[in-house]
């Protein structure tokens, strides 16, 4: 079999470009696909990324949980810009903000925040909006961990390894 490694640098590297932005959706989608059994998913990726709204929800049944997918309605906010803290702190502020006649749903919902680049403090971030309890729980989802959710899933690995220029020998496009 062949095997393909997409490492946490080589997603960083990729977040600088302008087609890892709308391509982020995509990926994320495709993972949960492969590697979850989700009832509902929605990611718009490609010209759809500026569509208004979450960047991704996802429901998960009670009992299907993954390490990546938390279970229940989970609500994603997607990020290819290069200081993912700050980026991250901002969109949970909007989005609190923004359902803050909603404490219900939001009691129910997962908030999670994935960048494409590398995020040393990623759970410092995570325990720190955690405690202040305004969501059922909340998530950080950085390239290590990309780097990790993609290796449980060769044929994701493969996808995306071709797309930032990696190659196996004897495998090729069908473009080639």
């Amino acid at each position: 079999m062949h095997e393909l490694q997409v490492s946490a640098l080589d997603l960083d590297a990729w977040a600088i470009t302008l087609g890892a932005r709308g391509e982020l959706p995509r990926l994320i989608r495709r993972l949960i696909v492969a590697t979850g059994r989700p009832l509902r998913v929605d990611f718009p990726g490609g010209e759809l990324i500026d569509s208004p709204g979450w960047d991704g929800e996802l429901l998960v049944a009670p009992g299907a949980a993954t390490p990546y997918l938390p279970e229940g309605r989970s609500c994603w906010e997607l990020s290819t810009e290069s200081r993912p803290a700050k980026k991250a702190s901002d969109d949970y502020r909007r989005r609190t903000k923004a359902m803050a006649s909603r404490p219900a749903e939001r009691s129910s919902t997962t908030f999670v925040a994935v960048s494409l680049h590398k995020w040393p403090r990623r759970r410092n971030w995570e325990e720190e909006h955690r405690k202040k309890k305004e969501w059922k729980d909340v998530l950080a989802l950085d390239a290590g961990t990309l780097e990790a959710w993609i290796d449980t899933a060769p044929v994701e690995a493969l996808r995306i390894g071709l797309l930032l220029g990696k190659s196996v020998a004897g495998i090729q496009t069908l473009d080639e």
